[in-house]
This record gives structure tokens, sequence and C-alpha cells, in this order.
């Protein structure tokens, strides 16, 4: 028999997958570091460092501007490698990562406490039907989060990855919201009613503007993909649907994210909305 070749192991403390310089929504794409979700860029990793969730830190050892952070992870007494930014791209699947990267702790959604949250708080949650692009989906999570989101609810199948494009368009913020994973989103939105929440579905087709829906709160917006919207249970499990009022015919032009901004600057701004 011919005896088979060992190949020295990779000294890479994120193993990549099979596919993983895809960004996809497969989930053979990298989405995960061994104990956390990969953040990159200086922004969303000097965000990250607040959580007190950072588990470890990659720094282009060629120096720049992202050395600058090593101080910072070392004080929240974060594990500080410096590396190539080859290593670091091989990491990531991604070459825009500013010279600096961060394996983070995602919160745990838990979702008896997203469903019984305080209501004096007048809390908000973001729901997503069959969003499928990661880019969408950190962006809309980065939305959610500006306007006071405690949580962002979308379903384990036909739904974007938390991968790295999305943790980079979400530019830190999904390392502070929680992301819960609905096996059932229709029967989650059902629950969310039951225990006194709202449920408004953003819809172009809608007759009333989001401006003047009469929003209670706890409060969640259901977004749809762009392509087809919201799907018809989904629809028909909401409270109100909502548009944006936006010239005839042309909301099609928004993708998921600029509409969920739209939505919740209108709802901020006419239901006061916590600061």
């Amino acid at each position: 028999m011919r005896e088979r070749r060992k190949h020295p192991k990779k000294d890479f403390s994120v193993r990549k997958k099979r596919g993983a310089n895809r960004d996809s929504s497969s989930p053979s794409g990298l989405h995960f570091a061994a104990d956390g979700v990969m953040v990159c860029g200086r922004r969303a990793v000097s965000a990250a460092f607040a959580t007190g969730r950072t588990l470890r830190v990659w720094i282009d050892e060629r120096g720049g501007e992202a050395k600058s952070l090593a101080r910072d992870a070392q004080s929240c007494g974060t594990e500080v490698e410096f590396a190539a930014s080859a290593k670091i791209t091989a990491l990531l699947g991604d070459s825009a990562h500013q010279g600096v990267a961060a394996a983070v702790s995602p919160p745990t959604a838990v979702w008896e406490d997203l469903l019984n949250a305080p209501r004096d708080s007048r809390s908000l949650l973001v729901a997503l039907d069959g969003v499928t692009d990661p880019r969408n989906l950190g962006a809309v999570m980065r939305t959610a989060r500006a306007f006071g989101a405690i949580g962002v609810v979308a379903p384990h199948r036909r739904s974007a990855p938390l991968s790295v494009a999305a943790a980079k368009a979400s530019a830190g913020a999904a390392a502070f919201l929680p992301l819960h994973r609905a096996t059932n989103l229709r029967r989650a939105l059902l629950e969310l009613r039951d225990a006194g929440w709202q449920i408004i579905g953003a819809c172009e087709r809608a007759e009333v503007a989001a401006a003047a829906a009469d929003i209670s709160y706890p409060a969640c917006w259901v977004f749809g993909d762009e392509g087809g919207g919201l799907r018809r249970l989904t629809a028909e499990s909401c409270d109100v649907l909502a548009r944006l009022p936006t010239v005839a015919g042309e909301a099609g032009c928004l993708n998921v994210a600029a509409a969920c901004a739209g939505c919740l600057s209108l709802s901020a701004a006419c239901n006061r909305l916590p600061e």
C-alpha cells in the first residue's frame, strides 16, 4: 500500500470550510468562528470591545491604524495575534478587513425574554421574512439597533446567515443585537400577538401609510424580501399592514434595509419611540 502523505496543519485558529471564500446563504460559507461570529473592520471591532464578549483579535502585523486597537483589546483582556494580512483574509474569506478582525461571542437570543419584554419599555422588534442577502441582514440589524430594537427575528430556513458580510454590514450591531432564529416565523408572530405585541407588516400595497399607522407598544415590524415582499401567511399574521409614502410605483426601488430605515424613522417621528 502506498503510504498516505501527511500534511502539516495550518496555523489557523479559525478553520475555513470548503467554499468559505463565498459569502452566500449556503451552510458551506464561513459564518462563525469556533466560538463566535467573525467581525472585521476597525469600526466594527472597536464597537465589539464594549460588549465584553470579544474572544480574540487578529491585527495586521504591518501596523497602520488598526494597530492602535491592540491596546484596547489588551485592556479588555482579549487575546491579540499579529498576523499577515493574507492570513486575516483567509480567516474571513474577505479581503476588505482594514487590517483587523475579531471573533465575538454573539448575544444570546432567549425567545422568552423577547416575548415577555417589559411593557413599560415600549419594546421594539424587527422580523424578517425570506430575506436571504447577508448584507441586507446586517444593514437591517444596524438600523434596528439605531432605533432601539431589542432583537431581530428571522426564520431558520430561507434566511440570510449571520456571515462575515452580514456582521460587517451591521457595523458592529451583530455583536450587540440578539438574532433569534424561529423554526416557524408565522407561529412566532402569533406568539408575540398573544403576548400583547402589535405586529406591523411593511407592504407597498397597504392602504395605510407608515406615518399614519396607529402603533401601540410593544411592537414588531415585519419586512419581506424585496423581490416578493411578505408571504401570504406572514401578512395574515400582522395586525396592520403599512407602506412607505413613496412616489407611486417606486416603492420597489427600495431594498429591505432602506425600507426598514424608512418605516422605523417614520414610526419614531410619529409614535415617539424611546430615545
